[in-house]
């Protein structure tokens, strides 16, 4: 095989001669793939190689070429070729014409570099840029608005409140259940508020890294509930846990969350049965958490780190939807993932990790 030949092959760069008096090309056989032409069909003229440029970079590359030729001015440029099935390819063209004793141009010799590739990182990178300058605004603002909104909210909950105790005698059993409703739904309006703007203190607040004894950290948790669990029967089977380096605030709000859940969907158990183990790999500490509750649709999973998204009403259970976009963003601010698996009564098992790098065992 041709040394040339393999290595523009390897490095996707192509070169060619263009003769003006002839209007004809010499394509090396990079260019040819790159264009996606056969040398059998293509009869080296310019305009079949402009036939397979871009619309709208097509006077780019007209343009250059005269330039070059006109102006005695090499070019440099990148433009795009447009396929039959839709199909775009970036090219990056660089162009020199040469000239004889009398001015006149006798060849234009050129490189092509399919940079196709190299494009669309640089275009998705900047998608990215600009999602997160997008998703920054957006939480600033639902985080000014949040708190705007709670003042006034809390005096709404203030003045309810004091309605219902010096007006409670006065009222009859329906006025009294009307002003309890319009309380409980304040409540709920106050905790969803909350919720928000701990969202959006996750993204901004500094982390604090230290080392956390996971196994201390669930049973001081356990203890918490206590006096709402007190007359459940619940099974507690908690394995050997890890030590990791992380911001104990946050981790801790990741395990209140998990073990919240687990307790809340597994009410209506006759025993409840909550396990909390681990895995270690070279990369990672990976803690789960399962229940033995009612568990969710797994094809709906996409929904379960969404804010506000839930997959059992109301009615069933209580919460906001943001519990768990929570747990997903602090996950991630650690550079973990977290995932779950589940099926319908049938139980939940929650995973989340812990790099290696920030943690110790």
């Amino acid at each position: 095989m041709n040394l040339l030949n393999e290595a523009q092959r390897i490095s996707h760069i192509g070169n060619f001669e263009f003769l003006p008096q002839e209007n004809e090309f010499t394509l090396s056989d990079e260019v040819y793939r790159i264009y996606e032409i056969q040398s059998d069909t293509f009869n080296n003229t310019f305009e079949e190689l402009i036939d397979i440029v871009h619309p709208d970079d097509k006077e780019l590359v007209r343009s250059s070429f005269r330039t070059s030729i006109e102006r005695h001015q090499p070019y440099s440029i990148d433009h795009r070729l447009l396929f039959p099935d839709g199909r775009i390819k970036y090219l990056h063209a660089h162009g020199e014409t040469y000239f004889n004793e009398n001015n006149e141009p006798i060849r234009l010799l050129g490189i092509l570099q399919d940079i196709t590739e190299i494009k669309i990182s640089e275009i998705e990178r900047e998608s990215h840029i600009k999602l997160e300058m997008v998703n920054k605004e957006l939480e600033s603002f639902s985080y000014a608005v949040s708190h705007d909104l709670r003042t006034p909210l809390k005096n709404q909950l203030s003045y309810l409140q004091l309605l219902k105790k010096t007006c409670q005698s006065s009222l009859d059993e329906k006025g009294n259940e009307y002003i309890s409703k319009i309380i409980k739904i304040s409540e709920q309006m106050d905790q969803i508020i909350e919720d928000i703007l701990s969202l959006s203190r996750i993204e901004y607040q500094g982390r604090k890294i230290s080392s956390i004894n996971i196994n201390e950290l669930i049973q001081e948790i356990i203890l918490e509930f206590q006096p709402e669990i007190q007359n459940r029967n619940i099974k507690w089977d908690i394995q050997n846990l890890p030590t990791v380096l992380a911001d104990k605030n946050l981790i801790r709000l990741v395990l209140v969350n998990l073990l919240s859940n687990a307790l809340k969907f597994t009410r209506n158990r006759n025993q409840s049965v909550i396990t909390i183990n681990s895995w270690s790999n070279d990369v990672e500490n990976t803690i789960f958490v399962q229940d033995n509750g009612v568990g969710f649709d797994i094809s709906q999973k996409d929904k379960l780190f969404a804010v506000f998204q839930r997959l059992h009403s109301e009615n069933e259970f209580d919460g906001t939807g943001i519990g768990l976009a929570n747990v997903q963003r602090i996950v991630k601010r650690h550079g973990g993932r977290i995932w779950a698996e589940s099926a319908l009564n049938k139980g939940s098992t929650f995973y989340f990790s812990i790099p290696k790098k920030m943690s110790q065992n």
